[in-house]
């Protein structure tokens, strides 16, 4: 659009006319440009904040389902939950996220995002809704599957339509917004879990993804990437026109055409398609960012972080060392959008990974010591560190490495591996979260995060490509 249309309606995705035929090399996006790209970002990173409030609510749920208190609900038969059944509640989302694995990628190939988005809202309004009104265990079992199943599809759909209805310049920037939701739900959930009981809390989650499936129906645009792979040439140029703010988007076009296109070309003979770099590459990298996103240990971290410094020697209690916690992770995750728009993913990834691994190796350190433990502040400085360096590195950086490694055509392998990886991972180590325990003691625990953190940063240096302003199709030619 032209910048001079000062009463041009925002969600206007019609052409001007007189568009100019001629190609337009390194085209200024116009002053609305930005504007309309994080609004579209903010409506859809509101899955980003259901998925956080899956997250957050297990940590004060099982901690009021396993203590009678004046604020735990007395609805649930069966009195107070077992370790093991604890572990199951956890366990539950991202088994429910693993369901999801084989489905999204292809309904986000054949239906396009923006309807995937759509479908995605209704098993976690379901979901909630049998939390909230559940009177046996089993139930918020089934709760939790569903609203994993959900959590999972927008973890692996969200950050890919960002990156693909984002500027190369701007991708960085709006690709942390999606990590800054999550982090806001999960903040939510440890500071309403103080004043609220766990059914209350499911019952108000459930409106936020309702206003997803509306803002879905009614602002979301499919993405030019999308249309482009499904034909509508026409209908993904006046979608760029309106995001980009511009008349002339045909050299985008034609690059994410040509993108496309290169994406299905292979040599005669055709070769077999693990033998294509640039397919199997992404896919590879996609792996490596999941594996050290959850190895690092943030799971075990975010679900029970009331049990792990429920002691009597710190310096403040659980409930209350959670909200602040959980304020430092939301501040340094705003923090991270202005920090990757101007600082290189590798280094940033690598250095953010060494600080996570030095502070559970302190914490470690300060658990193995018996009790009496000096200096009762340690462990909530270790963690501000910990959650500070993942939230300005891995944890919005995975993200926004998902929406640059998954290229047209094989964005659904990319999403594919990626949920698989993440999900999978983050079952296996809540499942193990007890056993694990009671054979090497949370010291052992701390010290194995330490372990995998610093060899997940030798990784990013030594494998992870630099992907920083480019785009689609310099990316391609990056693993060609």
């Amino acid at each position: 659009m032209a910048e001079s249309a000062e009463t041009d309606d925002l969600f206007d995705y019609s052409p001007r006319h007189g568009m100019e035929e001629e190609l337009i090399h390194r085209a200024k996006d116009g002053e609305k440009a930005w504007k309309r790209q994080l609004l579209v970002t903010l409506g859809a990173s509101t899955g980003g904040l259901s998925m956080g409030l899956c997250l957050g609510w297990v940590s004060p749920a099982i901690q009021q389902f396993q203590n009678v208190s004046s604020i735990n609900s007395t609805k649930l038969s069966g009195g107070n939950i077992t370790d093991s059944e604890a572990d199951w509640i956890g366990a539950a989302l991202p088994l429910g996220a693993i369901l999801q694995v084989f489905i999204t990628g292809i309904l986000m190939d054949c239906l396009g995002r923006r309807l995937t988005v759509i479908l995605s809202s209704l098993p976690m309004c379901i979901g909630w809704l049998c939390i909230s009104l559940a009177g046996q265990l089993w139930q918020v079992y089934i709760g939790r599957i569903l609203t994993g199943f959900s959590a999972g599809m927008y973890s692996a759909l969200i950050p890919v339509y960002i990156g693909e209805i984002a500027s190369p310049k701007l991708r960085g920037f709006l690709g942390t917004i999606f990590q800054g939701c999550v982090v806001l739900g999960i903040l939510s959930m440890y500071s309403l879990g103080i004043f609220l009981s766990w059914d209350v809390l499911a019952f108000i989650a459930v409106l936020v993804p309702i206003f997803t499936l509306i803002l879905a129906i009614f602002l979301l645009p499919d993405s030019p990437t999308w249309l482009i792979s499904d034909g509508r040439i026409e209908f993904a140029t006046e979608v760029t026109l309106w995001l980009r703010d511009r008349e002339l988007v045909l050299h985008e076009i034609e690059e994410l055409t040509e993108t496309s296109l290169r994406a299905d070309e292979s040599p005669f003979p055709s070769p077999p398609s693990y033998c294509d770099a640039s397919k199997t590459k992404p896919v590879s990298l996609i792996f490596l960012v999941m594996l050290i996103n959850q190895l690092c240990g943030i799971s075990v971290v975010e679900t029970f972080f009331h049990g792990i410094f429920n002691w009597n020697d710190t310096v403040l209690p659980a409930s209350l060392s959670s909200s602040i916690v959980g304020v430092c992770m939301l501040v340094s995750t705003l923090i991270a959008g202005p920090v990757v728009a101007k600082f290189n993913r590798k280094p940033l990834l690598a250095i953010t990974l060494i600080v996570m691994s030095v502070s559970m190796l302190v914490l470690g350190v300060y658990v193995y010591l018996l009790p009496p433990r000096p200096f009762n502040s340690v462990p909530l400085v270790c963690l501000f560190l910990y959650v500070s360096a993942y939230s300005l590195g891995i944890g919005p950086l995975a993200w926004v490495l998902l929406a640059d490694l998954a290229l047209p055509k094989v964005a659904p392998a990319v999403v594919t591996i990626s949920s698989l990886t993440n999900w999978g991972v983050a079952f296996a180590l809540t499942c193990l979260y007890s056993p694990v325990i009671k054979i090497v003691g949370l010291s052992g625990l701390w010290f194995g995060f330490s372990l995998l953190s610093g060899a997940g940063s030798v990784l990013v240096i030594l494998i992870l490509p630099e992907t920083k302003g480019l785009s689609a199709t310099q990316i391609l030619q990056l693993f060609k």
